[in-house]
C-alpha cells in the first residue's frame, strides 16, 4: 500500500495543468522545459485550496520561465503570514519525484529526510546544493502529513527578482482556478512582486 502525503504548493503548481506535468510529463505553454514526470503517473487522489502559514517572495531568475523570478516561501516567517496555496494528495514517491524535477535532478534520484526531526523543527535541509532544497512540514490533516518546499536561505537573504510574463500568467490562472479570485484580487495579490 502506498504512503500518501499532501503536497502544498504556492507558485505555478497552483494551476493543475502545470502540476500534472510533474506527474505525467510534458510542459505547458510559456515554459521552456519539458518535465519527465513521476514514476507513478496516477493523478492526485484529491486537490483543494489551502493556506500556507509563510510569507511568499520571488527570487532567482529562472531560465525555464524566461528570467522571471520564481516563488519561494520564507521559512523564517512560519506562522506569521498567509499565502494562497493548493494541496494535492499524492504518494510519497510522487512527492519526491516532484522535488527532483523542481531541482532539475537526475531522473529518479532518491530523496530522503528525517521525519521525526522535520516534525519537531517544521523545516529541514534535504538537498543542500539545490534551489528548492528545504523541506517544510506544515502539520497533519486527514491522517496525512502536509509538506511543501522552498529555498534554503531565509527570504531576507535572497535577492528579490521581479515576477512577470508566462510565469505570472500561470500563477494567476492557478489562483483563479483554485481560489476563484477575480482579476482585480489577483492583481492586488501579485502586484507587490512585479
Amino acid at each position: 500500500m502506498n504512503d500518501y502525503v499532501w503536497y502544498a504548493c504556492y507558485g505555478s503548481n497552483l494551476l493543475e495543468e502545470r502540476f500534472l506535468c510533474y506527474i505525467k510529463g510534458g510542459k505547458i505553454p510559456g515554459n521552456t522545459r519539458s518535465e519527465t514526470g513521476a514514476r507513478d503517473k496516477t493523478p492526485p487522489v484529491k486537490s483543494e485550496a489551502y493556506i500556507l502559514p509563510y510569507r511568499l517572495f520571488f527570487s532567482y531568475p529562472a531560465s525555464k520561465w524566461d528570467g522571471s523570478g520564481v516563488a519561494f516561501l520564507d521559512h523564517a516567517s512560519f506562522g506569521e503570514a498567509r499565502t494562497y496555496a493548493r494541496r494535492y494528495l499524492i504518494t510519497a514517491e510522487q512527492f519526491t519525484d516532484v522535488i527532483r524535477q523542481e531541482n532539475s535532478l537526475r531522473e529518479y534520484t532518491e530523496i530522503s529526510w528525517d521525519k521525526d526531526a522535520l516534525i519537531k523543527e517544521h523545516s529541514q535541509v534535504i538537498l543542500p546544493d539545490d534551489l528548492y532544497g528545504r523541506l517544510l512540514y506544515v502539520g497533519d490533516d486527514e491522517g496525512f502529513p502536509v509538506y511543501s518546499f522552498t529555498s534554503i536561505p531565509e527570504g531576507k537573504d535572497m535577492k528579490p527578482q521581479r515576477l512577470f510574463g508566462a510565469y505570472r500568467d500561470v500563477i494567476a490562472a492557478g489562483l483563479k482556478e483554485t481560489w476563484n479570485l477575480t482579476d482585480e484580487e489577483i492583481d492586488r495579490y501579485l502586484s507587490p512582486f512585479e
